[in-house]
């Protein structure tokens, strides 16, 4: 009996070494997958609080400069009405008015842009299929009739109608473009043109907008995507447009180019993944 007891006792303590082994090993795996856990959880943390500090770091360039571009034009205006008020000569009211006029206009977009900014920071992708022939048509119509389009020849040729997309960042997209393409006409061209066309190679989507315009100096064609960059001499940009398409370009994963010849011509071609 005494030999079948130690017998059973040392079965015992192995019993118990296992049991101890197997539940430290278990606690062992479980605090090295919580600290694996952890470690991943830092990771976001660190990348979300690096994107959260470069997105303050962008909304107080963009605030610090919406709050000076909203003063400036006030400061325009109040200082022409001053001017006007004292004129007598009915011309150089006209001046005056006409100089009021570009102010106004100028904000106009600003405002129209910085809206977009926004859009495109806070409304998620939402893709639906577009009828591209129906959404070119409604651009062009919509810019067709501002002072600036006024003498322009608006060609559009759509090789690809039916595209899978986000339809508010298209939009805007298209709409910045063609806006840019009649900002910049040449006044001088007897003949003004701009094209849009879209085209599907394999599983990629390509709106282009080419003009005869103003063209640019190739030295800003890397620029001219940084916010508030204007080219120097430029009275009619904000520095927010091409950063604006950018931002939303980068939001379908897409990639935007621009080729251009100084006061002959620019191309824009956006390519997005469908």
């Amino acid at each position: 009996m005494g030999g079948t007891a130690r017998k059973i006792k040392g079965y015992l303590l192995l019993v118990n070494v296992f049991c101890i082994v197997f539940i430290l090993g278990n606690i062992m795996m479980f605090a090295i997958k919580m600290m694996k856990k952890i470690c991943a959880s830092e990771d976001v943390l660190h990348a979300k609080n690096a994107q959260l500090t470069a997105s303050n770091k962008e909304l107080d360039t963009l605030m610090h400069n919406i709050s000076h571009d909203l003063r400036s034009p006030i400061s325009s205006m109040k200082g022409l009405i001053e001017l006007m008020s004292d004129e007598k000569d009915q011309e150089e009211v006209k001046k005056y008015l006409k100089l009021m006029d570009i102010v106004v206009d100028r904000q106009n977009i600003f405002i129209s842009e910085t809206i977009d900014f926004f859009k495109n920071k806070h409304q998620a992708v939402a893709h639906a299929e577009i009828d591209m022939t129906d959404l070119v048509e409604a651009i062009i119509m919509n810019n067709r009739f501002s002072p600036a389009a006024q003498s322009i020849v608006f060609k559009h040729e759509i090789n690809a109608d039916k595209v899978h997309c986000d339809e508010l960042r298209l939009k805007m997209i298209l709409n910045n473009l063609l806006s840019n393409a009649i900002k910049y006409c040449d006044e001088n061209k007897p003949t003004k043109t701009i094209t849009v066309r879209t085209d599907k190679i394999g599983e990629w989507f390509y709106i282009e907008v080419e003009d005869n315009g103003v063209g640019m100096d190739n030295r800003y064609l890397q620029k001219i995507f940084e916010m508030y960059f204007v080219i120097p001499g430029n009275i009619k940009g904000t520095g927010l447009g091409l950063y604006i398409l950018k931002e939303n370009v980068d939001k379908l994963n897409g990639t935007v180019d621009v080729q251009s010849e100084l006061s002959k011509w620019t191309k824009f071609t956006v390519a997005i993944p469908c």
